[in-house]
């Protein structure tokens, strides 16, 4: 009974160790989507002037990055 419940045990040790490097291996290879800035405030301007500003968005992942949706604030 001993040797089973240790023999379990070690499965289980073995199990979680193989399911926490595979876990730390995606995150790895995952696409990270970094901003430089992450808010910018426009000055004053004239009502119906158009105003723009560039944010850098860089992709720190292996993989590409997809956007799939931008929305303004």
């Amino acid at each position: 009974m001993k040797q089973k419940m240790m023999t379990v045990l070690l499965c289980f040790l073995f199990l979680f160790t193989i399911n926490s490097v595979a876990a730390e291996n995606i995150a790895k290879t995952a696409p990270k989507a970094v901003l430089t800035k992450r808010v910018f405030t426009f000055k004053p301007v004239v009502e119906g002037t158009t105003v723009t500003h560039d944010f850098i968005l860089q992709n720190k992942g292996t993989p590409p990055l997809v956007i799939k949706k931008i929305s303004t604030g």
